[in-house]
Order: structure tokens, then C-alpha cells, then sequence
């Protein structure tokens, strides 16, 4: 059986409110809230509080919650930027694995320097873990959440064989104590395997973990369907893909998960792309677009206008294409998606080269040249071929051939 959440007694949480407060006089501006899980779902303490407002936000919630809300708010999670564990120290003088570490999504990928810092921190608290520990399952279960950090890290820094390590090793402690924890790791080791399109691998272990929580009484199957889906769309078996979408719109519906349902409209959005199935996937982009400005969900809006840019480039309607790709670097700057801005200039650089504008293509593709190259993207060589031959190009026209000519 899964875990219930933990509870706080009225006397508890009355006695943490007043500690909270205290805090918040003492430091204007914050806003302190001690939750139950019940208060949540009955809509007591609202998630647009915390958007809505300009106050700094200290949630004190059980473990037990803090996991039913990483399925739940996925939108709250990618806000929060610290996590602080209570507990006594152990023999060792050990407090929890995450107690300094800074928590919380980046948005930059690549091997920027917060990014290190915290694979150092991560690091060096691995370092200071040990066996000598009364409670050692506990110490293990540490470990595990310490590998899922550092495989996450790994991976968003391209850093893929220490990533690889890192969660099969999760995997391996988890099946030594039975940390129940099985169905969670090998959903994060698929989706490892996904990011660097190890498609085969990837499915393997989304079943695996699929098998796993379904065998398990309030587990949730959602995202595995979603995740099943995209691999499959990976491997352009389509019909498998629709199914697993299909599935997890609906279990995203009866759930009322807007944040979700952006997503998954996004992603049938590029099924029927990759399809050239034109008037479905605008159908569904704008769909994407509907759900995520309904949640408040501004960084993925980018990405929405220029998959929508990208099937009026394919259809050679350069102005409309244009029109996306300006409202894609509006919304990527907006919400500091910088790492995606060198997608969107090269993807204006391509209309113009279409369009034989080889002076505002060099302009654009200049930028996206400088953004690969500030994020040591995979797509820097590709950059640099086109830049070589928008050169030439401009070259030919400023100088023709006389024998081109006669």
C-alpha cells in the first residue's frame, strides 16, 4: 500500500503558525502558512495565493505531502527554490541530504555556473554520507534522493555517463532496502533516456515503471502514459503514441490538471506534425496555447508559437511564420527562457534564407550562433556550416561572377 500523508494535529500546526508569524513579523514581507493535505484539496489555501502575491512563501508540510504535492503542483515545484528537512542528527552529525542544497527546476540547461555549484554541493554532501548511521535504511533512502538529484543534475548539465551511473545506482539501492521507491526511479531513468533520444531503453524502463504503479494502490499513472507516448512518437509508431496520449488527456481531465493538459495538447500538437497533418496540429497548439495561459504557465508559451511558426514555414506562408517566431522570442525572453532563444533565431534565419533576405538571415543566425555558442549547444557545428554559407552568399551578391552574368 502507498504511504498515506502525514496529518498535523490542530495542536501542532497551531504551535508551528505562531513560530511562523513570529518569523513573518520579524521579517515584513514574508508569508508563512503550516498546511495539511486536507486543507489543500478542500481549496483552504489556495495556489493562486502564492502566485498572486509579492511575498516570499514558507510552506511547512510533512514528507508525506511534500510527495503529494511534487505529483499534484508540479507548478508549485518549479517555484520553489529552497527545501529545508527537520530532523535530529544522527550519530554522525548528519542533518538531511537536502538541507543546503539549493532546490528547484533551472530553466538554462548546459554547464552554467549555478548549475556546477550545485553538482558540487550535491557532491560533496554524497562525500559526507556514510554507513556509520543508526537508522541505515534511512541513510540509504538519503542516498537514493541524493543519486535522483545528482542524476537530474547530470543530465541537464550533457554530464550523460555520470547521469546514467547515478540512477542506476538509485535503482540498485532502492531493490537493496526496499525503499519503495522503485516506480518513481525507473520513471526518472526513462526519462533520462529519452532526453538523449535513447528511445528503445527509455520505453523499456517507462513499462517497467507503467508495471510497477499499477500494481500499487493509489499510485499515479498519468505521466507514465504521457512519457509512453512521446518515446513511441520518438520511434514513429503514431498509433501507439495517439493511444497513450489519448490516456493520459483523459486521466488528466477527470483530474482537472490544466498544467498537464497544456502539455499533452503540445505534444499531440507535434504528433500530428510530425505527421504533416497541418490542421490538426494548429488545432492542437492552440489548444497548448488556451490551457497554458489559463495556468499561468509562461515559459512553455514560447515553445507553442514556434512549433505553430514552424508548420507556417513548412506551408511557405513566411508571414505568419514570422509573426510566431517574434511572438516565441517575446514570451522565451519574457520568462527567461534564454537557453531556447538561439531555436527561435535560427528558425527566422531559415524563413529569410528561403526568402533570398541574406542580410537579415546573417543577423539572425549571428544570434543563434552566439547562443549555442553561450550554452555549448549540440546544434553549434550546424550554426556554423550556415554562417559560412550565408557569407558566401552575401559575397556573390556584393561581388557577382562576370560569367555567371554574360
Amino acid at each position: 500500500m502507498a504511504e498515506p500523508a502525514d496529518e498535523i494535529s490542530e495542536q501542532e500546526k497551531q504551535t508551528r503558525n505562531e513560530m511562523l508569524f513570529t518569523l513573518s513579523e520579524r521579517d515584513r514581507g514574508t508569508l508563512a502558512i503550516a498546511v495539511t493535505p486536507n486543507e489543500w484539496e478542500k481549496k483552504e489555501i489556495y495556489r493562486e495565493l502564492i502566485f498572486n502575491q509579492p511575498y516570499i512563501i514558507l510552506l511547512w508540510i510533512s514528507e508525506g505531502f511534500d510527495k503529494e504535492l511534487q505529483k499534484k503542483a508540479p507548478d508549485l515545484m518549479h517555484w520553489m527554490s529552497k527545501r529545508f528537512v527537520f530532523e535530529e542528527n544522527g550519530p554522525d552529525g548528519m542533518e538531511a541530504a537536502e538541507a543546503t542544497i539549493e532546490y528547484g527546476t533551472m530553466s538554462k540547461r548546459g554547464k552554467i555556473p549555478e548549475r556546477l555549484e550545485r553538482i558540487r554541493q550535491l557532491e560533496e554532501t554524497w562525500e559526507k554520507l556514510c554507513y556509520h548511521n543508526e537508522d541505515k535504511k534511512r541513510l540509504i533512502k538519503d542516498k537514493i534522493n541524493l543519486l535522483r538529484l545528482l542524476g537530474k543534475e547530470y543530465a541537464a548539465a550533457f554530464m550523460n555517463a555520470k547521469a546514467e551511473e547515478a540512477f542506476l545506482k538509485a535503482i540498485a539501492l532502492d531493490h537493496k532496502v526496499g525503499a519503495g521507491l522503485e516506480g518513481q526511479l525507473l520513471y526518472e531513468t526513462g526519462g533520462f533516456y529519452y532526453g538523449f533520444k535513447k528511445y528503445e531503453l527509455s520505453l523499456q524502463y517507462f513499462l517497467k515503471a507503467l508495471e510497477v504503479e499499477k500494481n500499487r494502490e493509489n499510485s499515479d499513472i498519468r505521466n507514465i502514459y504521457y512519457m509512453i507516448g512521446m518515446v513511441y512518437q520518438g520511434l514513429h509508431q503514431w498509433d501507439d503514441a495517439l493511444t497513450n496520449y489519448v490516456a493520459a488527456l483523459e486521466a488528466y481531465k477527470a483530474t482537472n490538471d490544466g498544467y498537464s493538459l497544456g502539455g499533452t495538447f503540445h505534444q499531440l500538437g507535434m504528433l500530428y506534425q510530425d505527421q504533416g497533418k497541418w490542421v490538426e496540429a494548429l488545432e492542437n497548439f492552440r489548444l497548448a496555447l488556451e490551457w497554458d495561459q489559463k495556468t499561468g504557465n509562461e515559459y512553455r508559451m514560447g515553445r507553442h508559437f514556434q512549433l505553430i511558426g514552424i508548420i507556417y514555414e513548412q506551408q511557405q506562408n513566411w508571414d505568419k511564420a514570422l509573426e510566431n517566431y517574434e511572438q516565441a522570442l517575446v514570451w522565451k525572453q519574457r520568462s527567461g527562457n534564454d537557453y531556447e532563444l538561439g531555436h527561435t533565431y535560427y528558425q527566422i534565419d531559415s524563413v529569410y534564407t528561403k526568402r533570398g533576405e541574406y542580410s537579415q538571415s546573417l543577423d539572425f543566425l549571428t544570434r543563434a550562433y552566439n547562443n549555442f555558442l553561450l550554452y555549448d549547444h549540440s546544434h553549434l557545428p550546424l550554426a556554423e556550416t550556415a554562417l559560412a554559407r550565408i557569407r558566401e552568399k552575401l559575397a556573390e551578391a556584393e561581388h557577382p561572377n562576370p560569367d555567371t552574368n554574360s
